[in-house]
This record gives structure tokens, sequence and C-alpha cells, in this order.
């Protein structure tokens, strides 16, 4: 699979996280001359095949989520239709996590 990327941007709600995530990449980054992932997990595995038409409007999210003193991120992805808007839903948990 040929490696794709997709911006999200952060939500107007959590400009001060974003400020204080900007701040600390150019410190590390400055500090040890080397970029890092603000986020990753490289032992994820799939539950099921996730299919991307080129072309299509997609809906794409973060959403910070906590289990048994765990914190990490959700990364939903969606189809976007007419008047399709990300609802909170109740609370959802997924055993993919990184720890």
């Amino acid at each position: 699979m040929k490696t794709q990327f997709m911006n999200l941007f952060f939500n107007d709600k959590f400009e001060k996280t974003r400020d204080v995530a900007y701040k600390e990449r150019q410190s590390l980054h400055f500090g040890e001359g080397k970029a890092y992932p603000f986020m990753q997990n490289n032992n994820f595995i799939s539950k099921e095949d996730i299919t991307i038409k080129a072309g299509e409007p997609m809906m794409i999210s973060l959403w910070l989520n906590d289990k048994d003193n765990k914190k990490y991120i959700t990364f939903k992805i969606q189809k976007k239709e007419e008047n399709n808007e990300f609802k909170p839903r109740k609370k959802q948990v997924y055993e993919d996590t990184p720890f």
C-alpha cells in the first residue's frame, strides 16, 4: 500500500492545546534536530478491510479517550453525506490501543 496522508485540523475549542503542542514540537525539533510524530500506533491491526475511494468526501476526526487509566486517541473515518455531522455517542471502547 502506498503511504497516504490525511490532514486534520485542531477544533477551535482546543486552541490552547494546539499552541502548546506546536511549541513542544518546535522545542523538540530544535533541541534534538529530529521531528517526531505527535501520535502513533506502530502495531495497529484493522478489524476489517478499509477502502477509501479517491475523490469521495470523507469525514475524519480524532477523539480523546481513556480506559483503565490509559489515555488514547481514536481515529474516526466515515463517508460524508449531506447533513452528516459528527455527533457524540455513548462511550465506545476500542481494543487496539498501543498499550
